[in-house]
């Protein structure tokens, strides 16, 4: 009997250490996990105290992208043409022993001014470069995707900036390189049958010279396919979201109507190109030469500052997500 009381007394021992001890366990969990969540929310709430735009770096990212603009833009015909001139390709002619001069035909098209003509370089400038970046301003401080609003202005800014800047360079020096002359050359270039020569200014005998590529296809589809990434990223078209059985067709149906929507900028730029085709500007190659330099370069800065337009997070700014994994970062607080 001594025995068997002894036991008891020991087991219920056993069972008091061994409750105390899950008591104790427990309270340390419960304690452990109040601390990492009061952590967890501090940290959050320190993310999303906003730092002042121009404390970041991005500033100084957009001024790079500025400058990469106007040298685009603007170095090929004032500082790299002075340098190195445009191919001066021989004119196309044949001289009849009658004294006759015979004129190369698919040079020999109507001349438009360039007031004349259906897209002017201005309205070209305007649809091209003001009216993309306009819309892009508006619609991410309206609803932006990112967690902070300035990232997606910036980003949006970014991708223009550069992609006019790097396309309008390439075009231009190509133009040069090349020197194809227009389907309108002889009267273009004012060429007179007696001394066989170009009696034009010389600017109007460079632009005769510069068909190879289109500059207002390059630079008319760059522009519009910027904005056509950016709506496309904002459409949704990689989702991951799985609908209810009852949502699931207008689900998809909303879905491809907003990438269809997405794409009717290009219908712009498809137009203006066919116009210079039209105004008797450029030969069909030009044209789609401009299209595909202004679709290229697009395609590869968008995605400097952007993730697929058809992966989870499109349309969220690359600065936007770094900045929600790494939130202790102050640069993109």
């Amino acid at each position: 009997m001594g025995n068997n009381e002894e036991k008891s007394t020991l087991m219920r021992q056993a069972s008091s250490s061994i409750s105390n001890a899950n008591v104790s366990t427990s309270m340390d969990i419960e304690a452990y996990s109040q601390h990492s969540f009061s952590s967890y929310d501090a940290n959050r709430t320190e993310t999303v105290q906003v730092q002042s735009y121009w404390k970041t770096y991005l500033p100084k990212e957009l001024i790079c992208c500025i400058i990469v603009f106007i040298f685009g833009v603007y170095s090929p015909t004032n500082l790299w043409r002075p340098i190195f001139g445009i191919n001066m390709r021989p004119i196309p002619y044949q001289k009849l022993s009658s004294g006759d001069v015979i004129l190369d035909l698919a040079l020999s098209n109507e001349y438009k001014p360039n007031d004349q003509v259906w897209c002017s370089s201005m309205l070209l400038k305007q649809t091209s470069f003001t009216l993309p970046l306009i819309i892009m301003i508006i619609i991410t401080q309206i609803a932006p995707k990112a967690r902070v609003k300035y990232h997606d202005t910036h980003a949006a800014a970014c991708v223009l900036l550069t992609s006019i800047g790097t396309c309008e360079f390439s075009t231009q020096m190509a133009k040069m390189f090349v020197g194809r002359l227009r389907p309108n050359f002889y009267k273009f270039c004012g060429f007179n049958s007696e001394t066989l020569t170009c009696t034009g200014s010389e600017h109007d005998i460079i632009e005769s010279r510069s068909s190879f590529p289109s500059g207002h296809s390059s630079l008319c589809t760059c522009g519009m396919f910027v904005l056509v990434l950016f709506l496309l990223g904002r459409a949704k078209i990689g989702s991951s979201a799985i609908p209810t059985k009852n949502e699931k067709n207008s689900f998809f149906m909303n879905r491809k109507i907003a990438a269809i929507v997405s794409m009717t900028p290009l219908a712009w730029s498809t137009f203006v190109a066919c116009s210079r085709l039209y105004d008797n500007w450029h030969h069909p190659s030009d044209i789609v030469a401009g299209c595909c330099m202004g679709l290229f370069f697009p395609a590869v800065v968008y995605h400097i500052w952007y993730p697929s337009v058809v992966s989870k997070q499109a349309g969220i700014p690359l600065e936007s997500l770094i900045a929600s994994a790494l939130p202790s970062n102050k640069d993109f607080a």
